[in-house]
């Protein structure tokens, strides 16, 4: 999982995802059981590691498409594009002081900035891989026999 090396076809990247999604419930009620002074380091540390695994997840399913890793810096370009414009948006269409709190009026912004991130996870998502290997390697061994690939092996 920490790994940025080899494929991951789409049940591979799938079953990453809800791995994750897990890890960071169990973790964030561990950092809310943890007292408020000794919060903050946990925070980072907890934080980085759930982004080192999200990126190397990203970076093997781009890889099984064929694309190297440096389309996740294009991905995180239009996320941020996509969320200055929705806070642009936000200020255009808004009052200021209706965005500084939680507000209807916050969550369409919210919304509108998640708008380009779910975009890309979703066609990241459902393209399917190179069949054959790639600069990247053999394809997942899913790929061949269409099951549900342990990609958490050796990841």
């Amino acid at each position: 999982m920490f790994s940025f090396a080899g494929r991951s076809n789409r049940a591979g990247f799938l079953a990453t995802a809800l791995v994750i999604c897990a890890l960071q419930l169990a973790g964030g009620a561990l950092l809310l059981s943890l007292p408020e002074t000794s919060r903050g380091v946990a925070e980072a540390v907890f934080g980085g590691a759930v982004t080192w695994m999200l990126m190397a997840a990203v970076v093997k399913r781009l890889h099984d498409i064929g694309r190297s890793a440096w389309s996740l810096v294009g991905g995180v370009a239009l996320t941020f594009a996509g969320t200055l414009l929705a806070a642009f948006i936000g200020v255009a269409l808004y009052p200021l002081e209706r965005l500084l709190v939680p507000s209807a009026e916050l969550a369409v912004v919210l919304m509108i900035a998640s708008a380009v991130p779910l975009v890309l996870l979703t066609w990241l998502h459902a393209v399917t891989g190179d069949d054959g290997a790639n600069a990247y390697g053999a394809p997942p061994a899913s790929h061949a026999r269409g099951g549900l690939s342990p990609s958490l092996e050796g990841a």
